[in-house]
């Protein structure tokens, strides 16, 4: 179903790295929530790709200052391009 993405599909949607995408799963309580499992072994979380674009497009002003921020300290690489000036 291609309207069902997983992790590593959803850093990618948000041009962020994999580690920073599953403390954005754990912990921001307006994420949308997973959708389903993968199938077989290691099936990860999936989740629907309109809800976290939406989600993305709604918090992106708040979400780039913490991804701003915890660049800065050192906890995320690479930043999200959409915060550079350039």
């Amino acid at each position: 179903m291609p309207n069902q993405i997983n992790k590593l599909q959803v850093s990618n949607l948000l041009n962020i790295d994999y580690a920073a995408t599953n403390r954005l799963i754990e912990n921001d309580a307006h994420f949308p929530k997973a959708v389903g499992k993968k199938l077989g072994t290691g099936g990860g979380l999936l989740f629907d790709r309109v809800e976290v674009q939406t989600w993305a497009t709604r918090h992106q002003k708040g979400f780039i200052s913490i991804l701003a921020q915890q660049a800065i300290q050192g906890k995320l690489w690479p930043i999200n391009k959409q915060a550079s000036h350039g």
